[in-house]
């Protein structure tokens, strides 16, 4: 067979008990907390058998090939993605929380991809399990599910490769050991010492131990979910929000640099890690929060002070840039230039081989300097010039990737959109709808803004962003390689 059925069942089928077995810790928190398990108990017990039914399935399939090629890569990790939202948003069918399939699909997708978007109303009816699960899964999602896999399974060199690279965001694959089962587990090491740092900080600023460990489950993978109706906005404190501003500004660098960072601070600096994409990361940061404080405070002033005008500025632009999804202020509210800044930066997004979402700063510095190439050859046809950025060996292939997958972006949005204003959806809401999602941001604007849900949208809308959420994760080419009549042929 042109593809090796027995060698992707297998892979699908052991990440399913691994999937089952990591859902027995928000199980816990139930029992801690005194709770019905029912539902979790059922859900644990569907997938771990569906996970020993499908190992059963691909021994009937077994292939003496045991590496992963292309095709077979990008098949793996979109089904993985697909299977994994459909076995966490169980709970939430099952414990009549959510009413229907599409429902919590969207909701455990929301997780996965680190969106933020809910169709909850009222999180005061969730358990604490359940609302631990909701942001244990952006925890799970933010580093990467098959990161995960990769970190504890032993793959083969190139399957692992395949199936990191599949899932990486950025440009180019970036390792800092020489096995990719190595980096995969330095990542993940680093991930969870950041989060546990989080949550020792936010119980300092008075935080009780739980809603310490679900915000930090959800703050470095950029991910958004909260256990109140109203998000950060339930914590009035300026430390708590600064400390999550701090780690969503961390959650949105590239882990290897952080790394690179927590290793050798002296070295990282002579090394000029914290230059070029980082530099302008930052900056954008700092500008877009300081026009939006601007915008803000000459149109209205809501706020007692101008420390709290700009950390309000500050705050929103991290959390929108990151692609967290935070809301402590109600952005609504605020000039249409600010709103559209905030969207701006939405679409621009964090750096590659972060946990935030958006097209990736590196793309927008290599767009940049392709157009300035190509501005200098319209005035020296003959001039020699290719576009350099420090850190990066950038390529004509790549620069040709990224001036692509900016075209997909802009052509999705458009596609997406079209959808939504089908079903009476207004352009406003339709549009920041569809950026929010590809972007992995979460809330957007008019129907989508804070306070409001996902719930108002209807079952094809939703299926749609839904989808939406996993390309944007997945940055198109994984998900959409399989749609291509090439993909299926020998």
């Amino acid at each position: 067979m042109f593809l090796n059925i027995g060698l992707i069942l297998s892979i699908i089928s052991v990440y399913l008990m691994l999937l089952g077995a990591l859902e027995t810790v928000p199980l816990a928190v139930s029992l801690i907390y005194h709770e019905s398990i029912a539902a979790l108990a059922e859900s644990i017990g569907i997938t771990l058998g569906s996970g020993a039914l499908l190992y059963i399935i691909a021994k009937i399939f077994r292939n003496k090939q045991k590496e992963l090629r292309y095709r077979e890569g990008f098949l793996v990790v979109t089904l993985i993605w697909l299977v994994s939202a459909f076995f966490y948003g169980l709970p939430f069918t099952i414990s009549g929380v959510l009413p229907n399939i599409v429902d919590s699909y969207f909701e455990a997708m929301s997780g996965f991809t680190t969106t933020g978007a809910t169709v909850i109303n009222n999180l005061s009816n969730l358990s604490h399990g359940l609302l631990f699960l909701r942001s244990y899964t952006q925890w799970l999602g933010g580093m990467g599910i098959i990161v995960l896999a990769v970190a504890i399974f032993p793959f083969s060199g190139a399957s692992g490769v395949q199936l990191f690279s599949a899932e990486s965001s950025g440009i180019t694959l970036t390792k800092i050991k020489p096995r990719i089962k190595e980096t995969a587990l330095s990542l993940w090491i680093i991930y969870f010492v950041l989060t546990l740092a989080e949550i020792v900080l936010l119980m300092l600023g008075g935080m009780n131990p739980f809603d310490a460990i679900i915000t930090s489950l959800s703050t470095l993978p950029t991910g958004g979910f909260s256990n109140y109706n109203n998000n950060i906005g339930h914590f009035p404190s300026s430390y708590i929000r600064l400390i999550i501003i701090l780690f969503m500004i961390l959650g949105g660098m590239q882990f290897t640099l952080l790394y690179n960072i927590i290793k050798n601070p002296k070295d990282a600096v002579k090394k000029n890690y914290l230059k070029g994409e980082t530099n302008v990361y930052l900056f954008i940061i700092l500008v877009s929060s300081l026009l939006i404080f601007i915008s803000n405070k000459i149109n209205f002033s809501s706020y007692s002070t101008i420390f709290q005008s700009y950390l309000a500025s500050l705050f929103t632009t991290v959390s929108q840039m990151t692609s967290t999804g935070f809301t402590a202020y109600n952005y609504g509210n605020w000039t249409i230039f600010s709103q559209l800044l905030l969207l701006s930066v939405m679409v621009i997004g964090a750096m590659a081989g972060s946990t935030g979402g958006g097209i990736k700063v590196i793309r927008f510095i290599v767009i940049y300097k392709a157009i300035k190439v190509e501005l200098y050859k319209m005035i020296h046809p003959s001039l020699v010039k290719e576009v350099k950025i420090p850190g990066y060996e950038m390529t004509q292939a790549i620069v040709r990737n990224t001036l692509i997958f900016f075209g997909i972006y802009i052509f999705a949005v458009i596609i997406s959109s079209l959808i939504l204003t089908f079903f009476n959806i207004d352009i406003v809401t339709a549009i920041s709808a569809t950026i929010a999602t590809l972007s992995n941001a979460g809330p957007g604007l008019g129907g989508v803004a804070p306070p409001n849900t996902y719930s108002f949208f209807s079952t094809i809308p939703k299926i749609v962003l839904t989808f939406d959420m996993l390309i944007g994760r997945l940055e198109f080419y994984t998900v959409m390689v399989i749609f291509l009549a090439i993909f299926w042929k020998r």
